[in-house]
């Protein structure tokens, strides 16, 4: 029994947010040297500030995590990214961490791909969504003082986030086998 409570409180902080990144999404793309928004839904209660981060698992196209924005207040639901800048390529993911503890990950978005400067512009926007940005701008990610909602740099992590939805998975799986056989 105690064994079953333990794995739970190895389930990181994702499975107890309610936050859901409405987009991107899989039927979404993003393209180089353009803006795009990332936008979600809340409850209250959830935590905020949040850190905001791009993923993949692909070395090849995208080296560790890339640092968004940090401390963002969750109620503004848009975020505007003003100049992707990624590598083209598929497999990416945004991911709501918390600014505290970079393993703590509070939301994952469903995997979308990047194209290339010149592919017209992704026809896909969610119902409901907003592509306006936050309260301010800001042309770096040093800051943690700085107002939310829109950037134009962000920082490779080298490789701190990129393995966090694999954990994930690998501790909710654990987890909930735990429970499983506590119940059985």
């Amino acid at each position: 029994m105690r064994a079953a409570f333990a794995a739970l409180a190895t389930l990181p902080a994702l499975a107890l947010a309610t936050i859901q990144i409405t987009s991107p999404n899989t039927n979404d793309y993003w393209v180089q040297n353009t803006s795009k928004s990332i936008t979600w839904t809340y409850a209250k209660g959830d935590p905020t500030p949040i850190s905001i981060f791009i993923v993949n698992s692909d070395v090849n196209v995208l080296n560790g995590a890339f640092s968004v924005d940090e401390y963002v207040d969750v109620s503004t639901q848009s975020y505007t990214i003003t100049n992707v800048t990624l590598n083209s390529g598929t497999g990416y993911a945004v991911e709501f961490v918390n600014p505290s503890n970079y393993s703590d990950v509070y939301a994952i978005s469903p995997r979308f791909e990047v194209k290339v400067a010149g592919t017209p512009p992704s026809s896909s926007t969610p119902a409901g969504s907003s592509s306006s940005s936050g309260p301010g701008s800001s042309s770096s990610t040093s800051s943690s003082s700085k107002p939310s909602g829109t950037t134009t740099t962000g920082t490779n992590l080298n490789g701190a986030l990129s393995s966090s939805s694999n954990i994930f998975f690998s501790l909710a799986t654990c987890g909930f086998v735990a429970v499983a056989s506590f119940f059985a």
